[in-house]
């Protein structure tokens, strides 16, 4: 499967990365800065934007299989656990 994953520098998001890339899925890490990969920058195919744009999600989702959010509990996820950026504007 080929996987666009949000949240994947975070501490959950490298776990999963890791976990999809072993099961032989492709990945594409939608981050802000590709810089923030580190060691998974080689291993995925990285896209600079921003989780909590709809705009960004959609454009790095395209021909993908699955959106994948790993994102915490900070200003990019609203009260009811949804991305602001997996909301329609």
């Amino acid at each position: 499967m080929k996987l666009l994953v949000l949240g994947a520098t975070g501490p959950t998001g490298r776990h999963l990365v890791d976990l999809t890339l072993r099961s032989g899925d492709s990945v594409t890490a939608l981050v802000r800065n590709p810089a923030t990969l580190g060691d998974l920058a080689e291993k995925v195919t990285p896209v600079t934007g921003d989780a909590t744009s709809h705009r960004d999600i959609v454009a790095a989702a395209a021909g993908h299989d699955a959106i994948i959010s790993s994102l915490g509990r900070g200003n990019s996820v609203r009260a009811d656990g949804l991305s602001r950026g997996l909301r329609r504007p």
